[in-house]
């Protein structure tokens, strides 16, 4: 095989890859566990092997949509497969730092509503604006974080 025959299968195998792979997820994707029990399992399958039980509004990063199953990955970088159904579009975030707070307005300055610490969940009421995120504490007061201070957005 020449080069050119060599150039013209790889243009042929490269036009075909989109259609064998399964429809992909927005670059970035975030979504959040929905209510009820959420299974993290190592393969696109219920018969695949358990990696952890997530808790209720976790933030997760989808990565790939196969089907009826998610490829996703937390926090802390775990990627497993998680059935579709068990996602939720609310968006939710989660505390990176030891202990930081939520202010009245997005401005450094701005008074200090609460503090918050590591790993509190907060829903994110609003896409990020110049580094700051609304939020909300569960069923609470509503202010501003930092973009920085959080994950999953």
């Amino acid at each position: 095989m020449n080069s050119k025959h060599l150039l013209l299968l790889t243009k042929l195998l490269l036009s075909w890859l989109p259609a064998c792979l399964p429809a992909a997820a927005s670059a970035l994707d975030f979504q959040s566990v929905a209510p009820g029990v959420a299974i993290l399992r190592t393969a696109p399958s219920v018969q695949a092997k358990p990696i952890f039980v997530l808790s209720r509004a976790t933030p997760l990063e989808v990565m790939l949509l196969d089907g009826d199953w998610a490829k996703v990955r937390d926090r802390d970088g775990t990627m497993g497969w998680l059935e579709r159904k068990r996602l939720s579009t609310r968006s939710m975030v989660v505390v990176n730092l030891k202990r930081t707070v939520v202010r009245a307005k997005a401005d450094e300055s701005a008074s200090v509503l609460f503090e918050v610490e590591k790993d509190v969940l907060l829903e994110a009421l609003e896409r990020p604006n110049s580094g700051w995120v609304k939020v909300r504490l569960q069923n609470g007061p509503v202010g501003f974080i930092r973009l920085n201070e959080i994950w999953g957005m």
